[in-house]
């Protein structure tokens, strides 16, 4: 990789050779790995994307206790968000994710057997597992989470339970934590894929002004919104460029051009609502 390895590859890597992993398969992991290939000049659009969302999770704020939607990871207990990158060290992560016999590709999760409600211990970190909708959070006390993240998940429910997601991210949420996400873009996804979202576990593929809409209309102070992988030509002809998330692999304030919308808003410091407007979802707007 011409560099000196980083802590949290190291362990991961490491921990592949103490499970018994072959020697064989972690090597062909490294050389298959987005950064080696970038090296030797061989990334795919698909990689570009993956190194992009690790750089947005590197850049994700600080937090002492984070709730992950969706966040279960094909090749490690440890979670999405740690093998990202992740470069503080929170005292815990509760990943919410689908039980293994809903997910679509659940053979592509080595470590599914392995998820818990108990507390997996990683270094400084616990981790723990909570198989159901994104849309329920319960089991996670009122204001009690400095950070919620939804990796490329809220694409994978639909308009109404996403209103009753950002009232459960609400809940949860301490006052002045953080609810930050990653989605397709609809804008350029439609382009690519005009008569069906991009794909088959797909419910709902938002804009820029759909998503920050829906957030700012379920009370969310919206801190920054971006995009990854912008593409500009493709935006501008109407044509799908896929190559073209190669020419310009970087994060972006214009969020309308770019593959992947990225959104980091905050919950503000407000009076508690009285009881009958807090216990009634907010609806995400139409998309119309």
């Amino acid at each position: 990789m011409k560099r000196t390895a980083d802590e949290r590859g190291l362990s991961t890597f490491l921990g592949l050779l103490e499970q018994g992993t072959p020697r064989w398969a972690v090597l062909e992991a490294l050389f298959d790995s987005a950064e080696y290939r970038r090296l030797r000049n061989e990334c795919t659009p698909l990689d570009v994307l993956h190194a992009l969302r690790c750089q947005l999770v590197r850049q994700l704020p600080a937090a002492e206790v984070i709730v992950d939607l969706g966040g279960a990871a094909g090749s490690s207990i440890e979670g999405a968000l740690l093998l990202m990158g992740y470069p503080h060290a929170p005292r815990e992560i509760t990943i919410i994710d689908l039980p293994p016999d809903s997910r679509m590709f659940a053979d592509g999760f080595a470590c599914i057997h392995q998820e818990t409600t108990e507390w997996l211990v990683f270094g400084p970190t616990r981790v723990r597992y909570l198989h159901q909708s994104m849309s329920d959070l319960s089991g996670i006390a009122d204001a009690s989470v400095d950070l919620v993240w939804s990796g490329e998940s809220i694409e994978h429910i639909t308009q109404a339970e996403a209103g009753e997601m950002f009232q459960e991210v609400w809940r949860v949420l301490k006052p002045g934590g953080y609810f930050c996400l990653d989605t397709p873009n609809r804008a350029i996804t439609q382009i690519q894929s005009p008569s069906q979202l991009i794909h088959p576990e797909h419910k709902l593929e938002y804009t820029a002004s759909q998503l920050t809409r829906c957030l700012s209309e379920a009370r969310f102070q919206i801190v920054q919104a971006g995009g990854l992988g912008p593409m500009p030509k493709t935006a501008q002809s109407g044509v799908f460029n896929w190559p073209e998330l190669t020419e310009s692999a970087d994060l972006s304030d214009h969020a309308e051009i770019c593959y992947l919308l990225y959104v980091k808003c905050r919950k503000p410091d407000l009076p508690a609502l009285p009881a009958s407007r807090r216990d009634s979802a907010l609806p995400c707007p139409s998309m119309e």
